[in-house]
C-alpha cells in the first residue's frame, strides 16, 4: 500500500489525501520527520484529525507546535470529540498547568479509556489529591486505577478492602 502511495504522490503531488495517508503511515512507522513533511504539505486544514496527527508528530519530534492555542479552537469547533478534548488536557498537563488539564480530563472521565484514567490520575497526583480524597468522588474502579498508577505508598490491600466496601 505504501508503494501506491508514493507512486500516487508523483502522479499527484498536490492531493491532500494522499499526503494525508502518506503521513499516516510514516507516523505509524515512527519517521516522524517524513510525517510532518507530508503533513505540513496538505493545504486544506478543516480536518481537524490532520492537526491532531500534526500536532502529535511535533511531541514525537520534541519540536514546539502552537499546539494549545489550536486545540482550544478545535475544542470549542469539536465539542463532542473526545480526543480533541484529551489531546488538550495532555498539553496542559505537559504545560504543568494540572488544574485545566484536569478539567479537560474530568469531562471524559465516564468514558472507557484507560488512558484517560491514566492521566487523570497523575493529574490527580500531582495537584497532591490522595487516595482518601478521592473515595467520595470516584467509582471504585478508577479509584484503584488510581492507586496502580501513581503508585501512593498505601498498603494495596486496604485500598481493596475500603474499594469492596465502597
Amino acid at each position: 500500500a505504501f508503494l501506491i502511495l508514493q507512486q500516487l504522490v508523483k502522479e499527484y503531488p498536490n492531493d491532500d489525501g494522499v499526503r494525508l495517508e502518506i503521513g499516516k503511515i510514516h507516523y505509524i512507522n515512527g519517521n516522524y520527520s517524513e510525517a510532518k513533511r507530508n503533513l505540513e504539505l496538505i493545504k486544506d486544514r478543516s480536518n481537524y484529525q490532520i492537526t491532531l496527527l500534526l500536532i502529535k508528530t511535533y511531541k514525537f519530534l520534541k519540536e514546539p507546535f502552537p499546539s494549545l492555542d489550536i486545540l482550544k479552537n478545535l475544542v470549542e469547533e469539536y465539542p463532542q470529540e473526545d480526543d480533541v478534548r484529551l489531546e488538550l488536557g495532555k498539553v496542559y498537563y505537559l504545560n504543568g498547568d494540572y488544574i485545566k488539564a484536569k478539567e479537560n480530563l474530568e469531562t471524559l472521565k465516564n468514558k472507557k479509556d484507560y488512558q484517560v484514567d491514566f492521566l487523570l490520575a497523575k493529574t490527580y497526583k500531582s495537584l497532591g489529591n490522595s487516595f482518601s480524597s478521592l473515595k467520595k468522588s470516584f467509582k471504585p474502579d478508577k479509584i484503584l486505577l488510581f492507586v496502580i498508577y501513581t503508585a501512593e505508598k498505601i498498603n494495596i490491600n486496604v485500598a481493596i478492602k475500603e474499594i469492596v466496601l465502597y
